[in-house]
C-alpha cells in the first residue's frame, strides 16, 4: 500500500511552474540553497507554501519522503508576508513530537473563518503575480533565523514542556518572533492513535490525598506543566491565537479564546474561559477548560474499534435511549439526526462501569460531541459531564459532580421541587463574599439555592437578580461539590461573568428576546436560554424558583442548612473517598457511573487528565426548546412523587414548564 493511501491521501503536489505562487517558492528555495547558508550538516531544508491548499485533510508527501531519508529536515513555509522556520525534525523518526504537518495544521486552523472556507471547501488558492516581499534584505534574515534555529536545535532548545520552537519572519519589518509548537495528535505523520482496547478503559480508584482537607482537588492550577504560549499564540496556537482579557469586567477577571472546529460541514467557535480574581489565574483556568474541551470534540487519544448495531451488541453496551432522546417530530425536522433503532449500526467507545467495575459500551456520538464521522447523531451532546483533574479519579469526581448539578437544577426548575434559599451573608470564603459585593456594585443582588431533590451531595444555584428589576434582570450559574462553600463560589463565578453585560444586551436584543418570550421554539441555542432571562416580562416565569419578586422569603444560614452533610461527608482527605461518595449515593437510587477517558496526549505532558462521565437515566441538559430531553423522560416525575407530589401536580408542572435559564 502506497504512504498516500496509508496516510489518507497525502501526497507530492504537481510543480506548477507558470503558477505565481509556485513560482515564490522556488525562488526562495533557491536562495536558501545549502552553500547560501550556515547550518547544521546533514540537515536539509523543505521549503512549502501555507495558504494554498486544504493541509488539514490533505497534506505533503514530501514531508514523509524527506523524513523516511533519515535526513534531519528543517521546514521554511511561506506564505503572504511571512516566513515560518522550524522546527527541526529528523533522524527518520516520525514519533518525534512535533513537525511539520503539525505546524501546518496549527496554523490554518488558527486562520479567519471565510479563509478556512475557501481552503477546506475550495480549490488549491493561487496568487496574481511573484510575491513582492522576498527581497535581499528578508532572504538574509531568513538565513539567520535559519542558522539561529538549527544551532538551537542542537542544543535542545524547547520550553518549559520540551516543545520546540518556530521562528515567524515577517517579510514587510524583517521582525523576528519565537513561538513553541505542540505535537497535533491527530497528525497523519507524527502522531496516530492505538486502537481501544477492554484494557483501556479501567479506572483505578487508587488513593488521591487532596491539597487541603475538603479541597476535593489533588494539584493546584499552578502546579501543572502548562506551556501557556504554545497553547495561545497567533502562529501554531493549539487553542487560540490569544488570551483576550476582558478589561471591561470588572466582577472577576476572565480571560477568553477559542479556536473554530468543522462539525457537520460548517465552522464553529470552541470558547474556552477562566473567571479568576486575576488574568493570569484566568488564562490557566481557561486553558485547561480549552484542553478539555479539545479533547471532548473528538477521540485524540485511542480509535474507536467496534462498530455494530445495539442488538449486536446488546451484552456489553448501554441502550442509548438511558441517555434520553428527542421526540418525533424533532426528527422529522432535523434530517441530520436520526431516530435511535436497535438495528442501525453505530460506532461505540469503551467507558468504565463504577457500579458494575467492568467496560460498557457507550455510543461514540454520546462521548465526543462534534464528530465527523459517517454516523448520524441521535441527540447532540455538549460537554455534559466532561471535567479535568490531576488525575482519572479527580477528573471523574468533577464530571460526576456536573452530571448531579444538572440533574438537580432541571428537577427543580421543571419539577419545581422546592429549594431552601441560604442566607447569602451566612458565607465564610472571604473571595465569595468579595464577589458578592461586586455584584451588588453593578445593582444586583446575590442569591444562593440548596438544590438536592434527590442525592445527598451539595448542589448550589447561584442568582444575580437586578435590584431595580431593569434588563439583565436574572442571571444563573449552579455547581456541585463536597464542600458547599465552593460550590456557592463557583456558581456565582459563573452567574458574574454574565452580569457586566446582561443589561446591554436584553436592551439592545429585545425585540428578538420578546419573539422567543412568546414562542419558545425560537429558543435554538446554547445562549438564548440565560439572555432570554435579562428581560424584565420573564421574571414571573421564575417565581417558582425565586418566589414572586419583591415578596420576602425566608432564608437559612448556610451552616445550618449543611449541617448534617458536614457531619457525613467522607473526611479522610482521600478525593477517591469523594468519588465513592457520589457513586454509591447514584447506585441507591440505581444509577450508574459511567467513566470514559478522554486525555489526549498534549493533556498527559501537562500532566492533566480529563474525562467524560455518563450517568444513564439523570437528567441531562440541553439546549433549544425543542431538544428538552428533560421533559421527556420519566424522571422528574419519579422524584415528585418521592416528594409526595400527586399525578395530577406532577402533569401541572410539566404542563407549566418554561425554558431553563442555564448559561
Amino acid at each position: 500500500m502506497s504512504r498516500a493511501v496509508q496516510r489518507g491521501g497525502a501526497h507530492t503536489p504537481p510543480e506548477r511552474v507558470d503558477d505565481p505562487l509556485e513560482r515564490s517558492r522556488k525562488f526562495l528555495e533557491e536562495a536558501l540553497r545549502p552553500e547560501a547558508v550556515s547550518f547544521g550538516p546533514g540537515t536539509r531544508i523543505t521549503v512549502g507554501l501555507l495558504g494554498e491548499r486544504d493541509l488539514l485533510w490533505d497534506p505533503d508527501e514530501r514531508w514523509w519522503a524527506e523524513m523516511d531519508a533519515g535526513q534531519t529536515c528543517l521546514p521554511v513555509l511561506l506564505y503572504d508576508t511571512s516566513v515560518l522556520v522550524g522546527p527541526v525534525v529528523g533522524h527518520g523518526s516520525t514519533r518525534a513530537p512535533g513537525c511539520a504537518v503539525c505546524l501546518a495544521r496549527r496554523w490554518q486552523q488558527l486562520r479567519p473563518d471565510e479563509d478556512r472556507d475557501a481552503l477546506e471547501h475550495g480549490s488549491r488558492m493561487g496568487a496574481p503575480r511573484e510575491s513582492p516581499f522576498i527581497t535581499g534584505f528578508g532572504i538574509d534574515t531568513v538565513r539567520a533565523v535559519i542558522a539561529s534555529s538549527t544551532s538551537d536545535a542542537l542544543r535542545g532548545a524547547a520550553d518549559v514542556q520540551g516543545n520546540r520552537y518556530v521562528r515567524r519572519v515577517d517579510l514587510t519589518d524583517l521582525s523576528v518572533r519565537r513561538h513553541p509548537l505542540l505535537a497535533d495528535a491527530h497528525c497523519p505523520l507524527c502522531g496516530g492513535m492505538p486502537d481501544e482496547d477492554a484494557q483501556s478503559a479501567e479506572l483505578a480508584m487508587a488513593a488521591r490525598p487532596e491539597t487541603a482537607p475538603g479541597s476535593s482537588r489533588t494539584h493546584a492550577v499552578s502546579e501543572y506543566t502548562i506551556s501557556e504560549e504554545a497553547l495561545a499564540n497567533p502562529v501554531c496556537g493549539a487553542l487560540a491565537a490569544r488570551g483576550i482579557m476582558r478589561l471591561g469586567n470588572t466582577t472577576t477577571a476572565p480571560t477568553v479564546g477559542y479556536v473554530s472546529v468543522r462539525g457537520s460541514g460548517y465552522l464553529h467557535p470552541s470558547f474556552w474561559g477562566g473567571h479568576a480574581d486575576t488574568y493570569a489565574a484566568s488564562l490557566r483556568l481557561g486553558l485547561l477548560e480549552g484542553m478539555e474541551r479539545q479533547s471532548g470534540l473528538l477521540p485524540r487519544n485511542r480509535r474507536p474499534a467496534v462498530r455494530g448495531s445495539y442488538r449486536e451488541l446488546a451484552d456489553e453496551a448501554l441502550d442509548p435511549r438511558e441517555l434520553g432522546t428527542y421526540d418525533d417530530r424533532f426528527y422529522e425536522h432535523n434530517p441530520g439526526f436520526q431516530r435511535f433503532s436497535e438495528d442501525t449500526p453505530l460506532t461505540w467507545v469503551r467507558a468504565y462501569s463504577l457500579g458494575r467495575q467492568r467496560p460498557v459500551l457507550v455510543p461514540e456520538v454520546s462521548v465526543y460531541y462534534h464528530g465527523n464521522g459517517d454516523d448520524k447523531k441521535i441527540v447532540q451532546e455538549c460537554s455534559n459531564g466532561c471535567a479535568t483533574g490531576g488525575s482519572p479519579e479527580e477528573a471523574a469526581l468533577h464530571g460526576l459532580l456536573e452530571r448531579i448539578e444538572r440533574d438537580a437544577f432541571l428537577l427543580a426548575w421543571y419539577g419545581q421541587l422546592p429549594t431552601t434559599e441560604i442566607d447569602a451573608d451566612s458565607w465564610r470564603s472571604r473571595p465569595l463574599r468579595w464577589l458578592i459585593r461586586r455584584l451588588a456594585l453593578y445593582g444586583y443582588r446575590a442569591r444562593f439555592f440548596d438544590a438536592r431533590p434527590a442525592f445527598d451531595v451539595p448542589v448550589v444555584v447561584a442568582v444575580a437578580e437586578r435590584v431595580d428589576g431593569g434588563p439583565g434582570t436574572l442571571c444563573f450559574g449552579a455547581s456541585a461539590a463536597p464542600d458547599p462553600e465552593a460550590a456557592a463560589e463557583a456558581a456565582l463565578r459563573e452567574t458574574a461573568y454574565e452580569v457586566p453585560h446582561a443589561a446591554g444586551y436584553a436592551a439592545h436584543s429585545r425585540q428578538r428576546l420578546l419573539s422567543m418570550a412568546a414562542d419558545f421554539t425560537r429558543i435554538r441555542e446554547l445562549a438564548d436560554h440565560p439572555r432570554l432571562y435579562g428581560l424584565p416580562e420573564m421574571r414571573t416565569h421564575a417565581d417558582h424558583f425565586l418566589g414572586p419578586r419583591g415578596a420576602d422569603r425566608e432564608t437559612v444560614p448556610a451552616e445550618q442548612v449543611y449541617e448534617e452533610w458536614y457531619r457525613k461527608r467522607p473526611h479522610t482527605g482521600d478525593l477517591t473517598d469523594d468519588l465513592r461518595y457520589c457513586r454509591d449515593e447514584l447506585a441507591r437510587a440505581g444509577f450508574d457511573t459511567l467513566v470514559v477517558d478522554q486525555t489526549s496526549p498534549e493533556q498527559r505532558r501537562s500532566g492533566v487528565h480529563t474525562v467524560c462521565v455518563l450517568t444513564p437515566g439523570l437528567l441531562p441538559i440541553d439546549f433549544g426548546w425543542d431538544r428538552q430531553r428533560a421533559l421527556l423522560m420519566p424522571r422528574i416525575g419519579r422524584v415528585a412523587r418521592a416528594h409526595g407530589w400527586e399525578p395530577q401536580r406532577v402533569r401541572e408542572a410539566l404542563s407549566a414548564a418554561v425554558p431553563h435559564p442555564f448559561p
